[in-house]
């Protein structure tokens, strides 16, 4: 079965996914596509990156960006992972105050991805792919997202109030299927992709201003709308 996204953009795209028999529209802009029950994998089994300045962005969002004191500092990395016409792009959001970083802000260390982790819904680190891009901005869509399921990510810099660089590496990260209804993350059970190891880093650009779902500099970003 196939539920309905309405929770957050991706990379500052809308996200596709199963909700009925028709493309509507939902939360911050999101479209949501449910014309098919099932449809082939659309990420690789496994990816092997190598970002560089002209496949990946960073961004710092500093506490209270948004609307109230409670929005936590998040930092975010979007990194293309293939050269696809329709390409498919690596996610990764740290949000403090949240999953690994428990009542903290963001900060280095190598992080077991589990528990809150896991779910889109409650993640401080937050990875994810999103497959089969097509175009930019609010009328950009991803075919699928697949969350990561296991693995670590090392995080060596977050920066020093917004400047420096965002820089780590993942490691055996299996990344499965998932389907959204309402702020529930759901496995869907059909397909996984792997990444065994890649690096990132990333001058870190900074953001004063409401986040909008797009970005300024050469990838758009990720965030979802959970404190929104």
């Amino acid at each position: 079965m196939c539920s309905q996204l309405s929770r957050f953009t991706l990379f500052g795209l809308s996200l596709l996914a199963c909700s009925g028999d028709s493309v509507s529209q939902v939360d911050s802009g999101v479209h949501v596509d449910s014309s098919v029950d099932a449809h082939p994998c659309t990420a690789s089994a496994t990816y092997a990156p190598t970002f560089d300045s002209n496949s990946s962005a960073a961004t710092n969002y500093p506490h209270g960006t948004y609307s109230t004191s409670v929005d936590p500092h998040i930092e975010t990395f979007g990194g293309l992972l293939n050269g696809d016409p329709s390409p498919d792009f690596l996610d990764l959001e740290l949000w403090g105050m949240a999953g690994g970083f428990g009542s903290g802000d963001v900060t280095t260390g190598t992080f077991t991805l589990t528990g809150a982790d896991i779910d889109y819904g409650s993640c401080g680190i937050c990875l994810a792919i999103g497959t089969d891009a097509m175009g930019f901005g609010s009328n950009a869509q991803f075919t699928d997202i697949y969350m990561a399921q296991s693995g670590s990510v090392t995080i060596t810099s977050v920066g020093t109030n917004g400047s420096g660089t965002l820089s780590g590496s993942i490691s055996n990260v299996q990344f499965a299927h998932v389907s959204f209804a309402g702020n529930h993350q759901t496995l869907v059970g059909d397909c996984t992709s792997t990444i065994a190891s890649a690096s990132f880093s990333a001058p870190l650009g900074g953001k004063t201003g409401l986040f909008t779902g797009k970005l300024d500099h050469r990838l758009p970003i990720v965030l979802h709308q959970r404190w929104r």
